[in-house]
């Protein structure tokens, strides 16, 4: 086999970055862990083919092995996660995420110039300095929606409420995995939503890993981010210290929960907890949302809201229905159906529309049909 003649260097870069170990690489590639560390101490070639199937397990452009030295990556927009004082490392997985919703949003803004769309009014319409209680009023005219919500659940709060933010607009994409590669999956810990504040082609990405108890606050969370114009990969941590943060929270909270009908409902128990059932009834949220409203106002206790959320631990369900209807809510249905759109009409290549779709030529029509109403 051929030899590859590239930087041993760089594989170890490769691995470390994809946060493997020489052990998992040794696994996936049937070889011992001893020959792995040898490639990468440059003691023992690698053969071509080797050395592609490391790129690949690494998620790394194979061009990069054979570089001097790693190219310095930044992220497209900023990063206000943190662990205490620590910053969170940043992922392959999170990175090949938001590369490939600037694919998705390069191609919406084209889209969206050649259509004559109007840009977004709520994008960058306030900044970082106004008051939460402006932006609150700004949605609950914007959103056609009745807080609290008269009937339902709150899943189908969290559906209406993506209907509405998407009615103005804004692309929201709810996504599990990095594309549709369900081996790659996407840590909660790893990030829970961010968003891109582009004029024409807005988006919210949530982390549909993540509880929907959850996801419906980071919904309303990075909202409020583009109406201020910014671009974040969001600190949703109820401790969190930006200042930007400290104000997506609390109108995201003001918003979901107001503070008025929270404070008439609320009755002073021994067991605040007797509390969470009949406000989870008026307000259509979480046991999570509701908990986190407590605490914000006042009402309990750090240790106590802590306690709580461990203890209640909302997961998502398991399934995610039929592919079709998967891959909607992965794209967003608005952007969804302007791809098809153009592909129906002979305006964009069948390959093309898979590619930013994930649905293939042959299932188009029917997806057209059956998930979008076209």
């Amino acid at each position: 086999m051929a030899q590859a003649f590239i930087n041993t260097k760089m594989l170890t870069w490769a691995r470390e970055r994809a946060n493997l170990s020489t052990s998992y690489i040794a696994l996936k590639m049937k070889k011992a862990p001893e020959l792995i560390e040898r490639w990468e101490n440059g003691t023992r070639p690698i053969t071509f083919n080797e050395a592609q199937k490391f790129a690949d397990l690494t998620h790394t452009p194979f061009g990069c092995l054979y570089l001097d030295e790693p190219t310095v990556e930044t992220l497209p927009i900023p990063d206000r996660r943190t662990v205490g004082s620590r910053d969170i490392d940043v992922s392959a997985e999170l990175r090949d995420t938001l590369s490939d919703v600037m694919i998705k949003i390069d191609w919406y803004k084209e889209y969206s110039i050649e259509s004559g769309l109007d840009t977004v009014e709520l994008v960058g319409k306030y900044n970082k300095n106004t008051a939460y209680t402006t932006l609150v009023n700004e949605l609950r005219h914007k959103l056609r929606v009745t807080i609290p919500p008269r009937s339902g659940k709150w899943e189908d709060f969290f559906s209406t409420l993506i209907k509405e933010v998407e009615r103005n607009g804004i692309l929201v994409m709810k996504n599990g995995v990095v594309k549709n590669n369900t081996h790659r999956p996407i840590s909660v810990d790893d990030f829970r939503g961010f968003c891109i504040a582009d004029k024409r082609a807005p988006v919210i990405f949530i982390n549909n890993n993540d509880a929907k108890s959850a996801q419906l606050f980071t919904l309303i969370h990075e909202l409020s981010h583009l109406m201020i114009g910014e671009s974040a990969i969001s600190d949703l941590a109820y401790q969190a210290k930006s200042s930007e943060e400290v104000l997506c929270n609390a109108v995201a909270a003001e918003y979901l929960v107001p503070e008025s009908i929270f404070k008439e409902q609320w009755v002073r128990t021994e067991d605040w907890e007797e509390n969470i059932p009949h406000l989870i009834n008026i307000f259509k949220v979480s046991r999570w949302v509701v908990a986190r409203r407590a605490l914000s106002l006042g009402y309990i206790r750090d240790d106590e809201y802590l306690s709580y959320v461990r203890r209640i631990n909302d997961k998502t369900p398991g399934g995610g229905g039929s592919y079709p209807r998967t891959q909607k809510g992965r794209v967003s249905e608005t952007f969804a159906k302007a791809v098809v759109t153009q592909a129906l009409e002979g305006k964009l290549l069948l390959r093309e529309a898979q590619r930013l779709t994930g649905i293939r030529p042959s299932k188009l029509n029917e997806f057209a049909q059956k998930e979008l109403g076209l």
